[in-house]
């Protein structure tokens, strides 16, 4: 939603605390390839580590190297793929942000963030009707996610489904009371702010 674009938008700076808790890269950075090292999980997962730290920093760049290197020692690590994700989203390369989601779900079908992560950068594509479907598995996965059903009131409203909208924002805030203060401010739920049930919600 409006931030979680770069994380730049609230949408990504959420989706950066949730990875903290849970190919095109730029020039300088190194993915899996033919010179890849040996299977390494630990270093593999030091360098996630790495990656989600400058994440949390907002240093995206940085994540993206650090993700990169990641997958050099393990190809399959979900989590690198996600810091990767939402690095490239951070960047504004979408498309290759959703490559990398898409990476994250071939390696772990069940994993709530990388569905996030791909329903972010296919909104960020102007592609809403697939972002919902995204994030609706998503929410499938981790009905208890607060981000996810706050996202999905994101879209529901974009695509016109106000009824919908509301209902998922409503349990959004139940899971998160804190959100009451960020659906005023967000611009994905504009067309929500005139809504007697909208004003109930956030009250």
């Amino acid at each position: 939603m409006s931030r979680q674009r770069p994380l730049v938008h609230r949408t990504v700076a959420m989706l950066v605390l949730t990875a903290a808790l849970l190919s095109a890269s730029c020039s300088h950075s190194q993915g899996p390839g033919a010179d890849a090292p040996p299977v390494n999980p630990e270093a593999s997962r030091s360098w996630s580590d790495r990656s989600a730290t400058m994440l949390s920093g907002g240093s995206f760049q940085e994540a993206l190297e650090a993700a990169d290197n990641a997958l050099r020692f393990d190809p399959s690590n979900t989590m690198a793929w996600n810091n990767k994700s939402v690095a490239l989203t951070g960047l504004g390369q979408h498309q290759e942000a959703l490559k990398a989601a898409e990476k994250a779900i071939e390696a772990d079908p069940r994993n709530a963030v990388a569905w996030s992560n791909k329903s972010v950068a296919l909104r960020s594509l102007g592609r809403t009707d697939a972002a919902l479907a995204a994030v609706e598995h998503a929410v499938k996965l981790e009905p208890k996610n607060a981000l996810l059903w706050y996202n999905q009131a994101c879209y529901l409203a974009l695509a016109g489904k106000r009824d919908a909208a509301l209902g998922s924002l409503a349990t959004a805030v139940e899971l998160a009371p804190a959100l009451k203060s960020a659906a005023p401010k967000e611009q994905e739920l504009k067309s929500l702010w005139d809504d007697a049930r909208f004003r109930k919600i956030i009250e």
